[in-house]
């Protein structure tokens, strides 16, 4: 006769079965739920920085040209990269922390900007994404300003226009508090079930006279009810006592 697992192949294992035991640490399930949403909270609100964000676009072109053909368009759209580059130069960069008597370095202003060209334009949208709404809003706006002079001056372009300034940002982009707390109470519920069920699954322990029937193929002729023996000792001895008067 073919000996069975306890408990060790899954597959053995009935969902009612499963679910009965998840149920059952619910208590566990829901201490690491809070656990996991409390811990995210508290970090999020004292450890955490928040980064607000502000783009300002810039617009290039040729005012020489009396007509763009598609294919000097392409190259104009081209060069938008080399624009780019000039725009996170540091002749760029530090002339904007001077005009605005930041305490960036040219390498912590450059990972604070990121540049966008929307396909088939001559836009370039600058955003800045520092801890102040206000900051980010006079950073983006100003590296436009100062760039607009040095793509004409360095790159041969008839003219630059700022088509759009920054705007104050009234919340932050990251983190999202809500979505975050809610993300972390998830992977506590997903892991204190799994967790349970593992546990459930690995166990070898026998809990119920079906149990014994299913894992181990033996028949339950009868039952001793659980007692705690050490409660039966200590009763039994006082009645002695009272009985012998002491």
């Amino acid at each position: 006769m073919e000996k069975n697992t306890p408990r060790s192949i899954a597959a053995e294992v009935s969902i009612r079965e499963l679910l009965g035991k998840i149920l059952e640490k619910w208590y566990i399930i829901i201490a690491t739920v809070l656990l996991f949403a409390t811990s995210s909270a508290v970090y999020l609100n004292f450890f955490s920085t928040e980064l607000y964000s502000s783009t300002a676009k810039l617009y290039i072109f040729n005012t020489e040209e009396s007509k763009v053909q598609s294919t000097e368009f392409a190259i104009s759209s081209y060069l938008v990269k080399d624009y780019s580059e000039l725009i996170t130069d540091h002749t760029v960069l530090q002339e904007v922390i001077d005009n605005l008597d930041l305490k960036f370095s040219c390498q912590a202003l450059r990972g604070a900007i990121s540049l966008n060209n929307p396909q088939g334009t001559r836009i370039i949208e600058v955003t800045a994404q520092v801890p102040d709404a206000v900051l980010s809003k006079k950073i983006a706006d100003e590296v436009c300003k100062v760039a607009q002079g040095k793509i004409v001056d360095l790159m041969g372009v008839s003219r630059v226009n700022i088509i759009s300034e920054g705007l104050v940002s009234k919340r932050p982009i990251s983190p999202i508090k809500p979505k975050t707390v809610i993300g972390f109470a998830t992977l506590g519920l997903f892991l204190s079930v799994t967790a349970v069920a593992i546990v459930y699954i690995t166990s070898d322990k026998i809990y119920t006279e079906n149990d014994i029937e299913e894992y181990l193929g033996l028949t339950v002729l009868s039952t001793i009810p659980y007692s705690n023996m050490n409660s039966v000792k200590k009763k039994t001895g006082a009645a002695r006592r009272r009985k012998n008067g002491k």
